[in-house]
């Protein structure tokens, strides 16, 4: 199945390592991008609608960058691998990030990921409370 690119960014009223540690941290994670957020040795397990989803750690800066890609399911091998990155883009003079998402995946209608990301993203911020 082949993958398709869907480029999001959205503005989040939050200090850039306050956002990254929402980005990073598992119990942080599972409280907006997916029900029940793991990790272990290296391996993030995302929880979607009682579904595993693992994936790894592919690249990572602090506060400003990190990369998860997911790990093939059975039958999947060799296939593009899925991923989503989020950067972080902080304004110092407004003291605004912008959070910017690439998502590869195998949703291929950019309505449906865009009407998705938004909720997640109102997920973030209530979060965040920002």
């Amino acid at each position: 199945m082949s993958k398709t690119k869907h480029l999001f960014e959205f503005e989040i009223n939050a200090p850039a390592a306050l956002l990254y540690s929402y980005l990073t941290i598992p119990k942080s994670l599972g409280l907006w991008f997916a029900d029940k957020v793991m990790e272990s040795n290296g391996i993030f397990n995302f929880v979607w609608d009682n579904e595993d989803h693992k994936a790894k750690i592919a690249g990572q800066k602090l506060n400003q960058w990190i990369k998860y890609q997911y790990l093939p399911k059975p039958g999947e091998e060799g296939q593009e691998p899925s991923f989503v990155e989020f950067r972080i883009e902080a304004n110092e003079l407004t003291q605004t990030c912008f959070l910017k998402i690439t998502d590869v995946s195998s949703e291929e209608d950019p309505q449906i990921a865009a009407e998705l990301w938004k909720n997640i993203i109102f997920n973030l911020r209530e979060s965040l409370g920002a």
